[in-house]
């Protein structure tokens, strides 16, 4: 859950700041790799592939229609559905 946690953070905060899309994605990869590089080694490639299938499934354009509407529930709600898929995703493998 502190996982999921830490990733919705990185993709509220980073939308804030986002022009585009394409821009928001690649903010989101680079916010997963400071945070994974904090992690101690153990898990950090459990993390690393948590955080890259949360980018890779995230729908940015939809994410970026709700935050300039100002609907940050809907993009934490996504964020955390995403997330949790992953994490899952993820254990299972």
């Amino acid at each position: 859950m502190k996982k999921i946690l830490c990733l919705l953070m990185v993709f509220v905060s980073t939308s804030a700041f986002a022009q585009d899309a394409a821009q928001l994605k690649e903010m989101s990869l680079q916010a997963c790799a400071s945070q994974v590089a904090q992690l101690p080694a153990d898990q950090q490639e459990a993390a690393a592939a948590t955080c890259k299938c949360t980018v890779e499934n995230t729908d940015y354009e939809k994410m970026m229609s709700a935050t300039q509407a100002g609907d940050i529930e809907a993009v934490k709600a996504d964020a955390m559905l995403v997330a949790q898929q992953c994490v899952k995703t993820e254990t299972a493998k």
